[in-house]
């Protein structure tokens, strides 16, 4: 550079020697000094021409090399922080291996890794970018064009890499959090369906399952496990579902095998219970609704003998006990009557007696006290009366019918002999008086 800036000054005494000699040539000094003269000149111009170029070529040499060691500063700066990224970006992905939860690494992947890839990209465009200028450089040593080449080409390879990586991590952990979702759904499946399994249970349970208590309760006990069974293809849904949820996790190969057996088992546990619940519930059923339908059969039985009963004694309390004279035809009708209550009163004995032989039976079954009151022996013990009181109350009117018909006979035979007498009298009194 101090060569180059000497120019105006070399130039000017380039050119006062060239006036010089010119100068002196214009003098009678001879050709041979003539000669010299100017040669001297063309050698000081030559000279000045060569220590020019050779500066400027120099200088040339100097600023390409300056560029040069520039741009390879520049590209040993790029070099570092596009190292020190991937490096960051390596722990990074190091970091999302010791994840557990799926959800957390798919999150932090994203946001710090694959959510970079234009940013590393750009990166590693730019870094081949100044390996291609420096491609470019034809004064570039040889050893450091392999060098960058081989440089670029291993940032490019890490940063694919851990790409790759974060990617795998990424689908692997996609994989764990569906499995885990379904997981999930599948424990909040078995949950509700145990939970309403229980549910069931206890309300049969609250009931009780057992004959014993009153018709009231009995029916409650009928008609929880009557509603127990009329849930069941509610019930087989909600298993057959669940069946459904257990055999698509098993599918999945990424289950582990502890997961496997713990969801085997929970699938058969819901179904031994629901089964359990449901046979019960039959069991209740059969048992309760016989005895249910004999409690009915029996009061309802009881209901009509106790009022045939009250009828019949109410139709023994209104038999007719005195007649108007003569009543032989009412007495006879009376008769009848009386005879037709006896014959049913005691076509109701054996009811009654099979009656009570029921309640006492179902008492046994229940240990209800309102099978073991007296009203059911009463029932009984009162036909012996009513017969007896039929049995009077007909012997005692067919008495009055014997009576009264003996009465009548002796009326009518003294109504002829009065008569005879009558006829005999008129025949006396139109005899002769010579036979007076």
């Amino acid at each position: 550079q101090a060569i180059l800036s000497s120019k105006p000054e070399g130039d000017s005494k380039i050119q006062e020697l060239r006036r010089r000699a010119q100068s002196l040539c214009s003098q009678d000094i001879g050709e041979d000094k003539k000669a010299d003269v100017q040669q001297e000149v063309r050698d000081s111009e030559d000279r000045w021409t060569r220590v020019f170029r050779d500066a400027k070529r120099v200088l040339d040499q100097a600023e390409r090399q300056s560029a040069v060691e520039s741009q390879i500063r520049d590209y040993e700066a790029l070099k570092e922080n596009v190292g020190s990224w991937l490096e960051e970006k390596q722990r990074c992905v190091i970091c999302l291996s010791s994840q557990t939860d799926p959800e957390t690494t798919i999150n932090a992947a994203q946001q710090t890794i694959l959510s970079s890839k234009p940013e590393g990209d750009s990166k590693l465009t730019e870094l081949r970018r100044q390996i291609q200028s420096l491609h470019e450089r034809e004064d570039l040593e040889e050893n450091r064009r392999r060098e960058a080449e081989q440089a670029v080409k291993d940032a490019e390879e890490r940063w694919r890499m851990i790409l790759q990586d974060a990617e795998q991590i990424v689908k692997k952990a996609e994989v764990q959090y569906s499995i885990s979702r379904e997981l999930e759904a599948f424990y909040t499946q078995a949950g509700s369906t145990k939970t309403w399994v229980t549910e069931l249970q206890n309300q049969a349970d609250s009931k009780g399952s057992r004959t014993q208590g009153s018709q009231a309760q009995i029916e409650s006990r009928l008609q929880a496990a009557q509603f127990i069974l009329s849930s069941r293809l509610k019930g087989e849904a909600q298993v057959m579902e669940l069946r459904r949820r257990a055999q698509s996790l098993k599918d999945r190969e990424e289950l582990q095998e502890n997961r496997r057996h713990e969801i085997q088992q929970t699938v058969q546990d819901t179904e031994q219970q629901w089964r359990s619940v449901l046979q019960g519930a039959e069991e209740v059923q059969r048992e309760l609704s016989g005895v249910m339908e004999c409690l009915l059969e029996c009061r309802c039985q009881r209901d009509q003998a106790a009022a045939r009963l009250a009828e019949l004694q109410k139709q023994t309390a209104d038999l007719p006990r005195l007649f108007s004279w003569p009543g032989l035809g009412e007495r006879r009708q009376a008769v009848e009557q009386t005879r037709t209550l006896l014959d049913q009163s005691a076509a109701l004995a054996p009811v009654l007696s099979n009656l009570c032989a029921q309640a006492a039976e179902l008492f046994q079954i229940t240990q209800e006290p309102s099978w073991s009151e007296p009203s059911w022996a009463s029932m009984e013990e009162s036909i012996p009366v009513l017969l007896k009181e039929l049995t009077e109350a007909a012997g005692s009117l067919e008495h009055g019918v014997l009576t009264e018909r003996r009465f009548t006979q002796l009326v009518e035979q003294h109504g002829a002999a009065q008569d005879w007498l009558r006829e005999h009298v008129k025949g006396l009194a139109a005899l002769p008086t010579d036979r007076k």
